[in-house]
């Protein structure tokens, strides 16, 4: 099924879910039957694994033969109601969810491409492939420690496997900065031989497919994936001390700056960018020059400076900004005990609406009211992640 066509069985069962008083199923809702025909039911079925995984609907019975013919039943969920009660359609899920299978099926292209180069004229060692992946992250170890651990750990020693393996561990703007280096190292052995391998960076086969953000519409979708970009970042920089140890909030914010501009087109990701009353950390703006997210990012130094840092991220917020986020870098060899007061000292803050949930382990989600307009409500993550001295 193309997205087009599943975001249309699923805007439907989701409105028709809604307006239902018992748990239902796809045929139930689409086709008011109680078998789906042949026609829809192998689509029928695989949606029901889309709508389970984006947590449009509750699970009631089904799959286990519990239902006629196995069909799966539903009550809507949170989610899926704020789809129907402000009349959203799903398509961008399913979009982003294919442009998500193209970029992992494009990267693994791209290394197919790339080893057979490295196997054939241009052979490249392991030795010589670790020093040009070590220019993008110093945390990789020397050629020999590197072997050792993957033999300690029973994992194949043979160059394809793990230079594959290596490339993959990379953060998304990582691996384009990897093939950024390892084209030009060869452009100077085998030029002739990179047509295959860098036309998959061009436009008309793009490697890395960034999202595409509309000048005035910064979606709760788009906003969650901004969310997951910067934790999944800094949760992968927290297995790597070289990455935080020594740094200051600048060079951590830079960090999490170079995720930002690697994933999004028609928005800038702008450090100690002006914004109201003074500089915030980091800004993502539409080409229109609109305000779309803004993010303070803070060392952890105790209650005072959180309520401190606080205020400061609500001074910058203007009054068409509703989405933001402050992050901070916990020293402290007691994380949990640092995530506890957090989460204490958001209740106690004077401008705190509602506690929302908990979207990962170290990242959670709330309202606040807006500091200079008290009627109106501004969705704050605070994230803390774990870089301790």
């Amino acid at each position: 099924m193309t997205p087009e066509e599943k975001a249309k069985f699923t805007d439907l069962f989701l409105i028709g879910l809604s307006e239902s008083s018992f748990a239902s199923s796809l045929a139930n809702i689409l086709e008011l039957s109680r078998l789906p025909s042949e026609l829809n039911r192998s689509k029928f079925k695989a949606l029901e694994y889309e709508l389970e995984k984006f947590n449009l609907v509750e699970f009631v019975r089904g799959r286990d033969n519990s239902t006629l013919d196995g069909q799966c039943e539903y009550f809507i969920s949170s989610k899926g109601m704020d789809y129907v009660s402000n009349n959203k359609s799903t398509i961008a899920l399913f979009k982003n969810q294919e442009n998500s299978n193209i970029e992992e099926k494009n990267w693994v292209r791209a290394f197919n491409r790339l080893f057979k180069i490295l196997n054939g004229s241009a052979y490249m060692t392991g030795s010589a492939f670790l020093d040009i992946a070590r220019e993008v992250d110093d945390s990789i170890p020397s050629y020999k420690v590197y072997i050792e651990e993957r033999k300690s750990e029973g994992k194949s020693q043979s160059r394809k496997d793990f230079f594959f393996e290596v490339i993959k561990e990379m953060p998304e703007y990582g691996k384009m900065e990897f093939y950024e280096t390892i084209i030009k190292d060869l452009e100077k052995k085998v030029p002739d031989e990179l047509e295959d391998l860098k036309s998959l960076f061009e436009k008309k086969e793009s490697v890395i497919k960034k999202r595409e953000i509309p000048s005035k519409d910064f979606s709760i979708e788009l906003y969650n994936d901004v969310l997951t970009t910067i934790y999944k970042a800094y949760r992968g920089a927290e297995q790597k001390p070289s990455i935080y140890s020594g740094k200051g909030e600048e060079d951590l914010r830079d960090y999490g700056l170079a995720f930002l501009e690697s994933r999004y087109t028609g928005a800038v990701a702008a450090g100690e960018a002006f914004n109201k009353n003074g500089k915030t950390d980091i800004i993502l703006k539409s080409d229109d020059g609109s305000n779309l997210f803004v993010a303070e990012f803070k060392v952890w130094h105790g209650s005072v400076q959180f309520h401190q840092a606080l205020e400061q991220l609500f001074g910058y917020l203007t009054w068409r900004d509703t989405k933001s986020t402050l992050v901070l870098f916990v020293r402290n060899a007691d994380f949990s005990a640092v995530l506890a007061k957090i989460k204490e000292e958001a209740a106690n803050s004077i401008y705190y609406v509602k506690y929302l949930k908990d979207r990962e382990e170290s990242s959670f989600s709330y309202i606040f009211r807006h500091k200079d307009h008290p009627n109106r409500e501004i969705q704050i993550e605070i994230m803390a992640f774990s870089f301790p001295n």
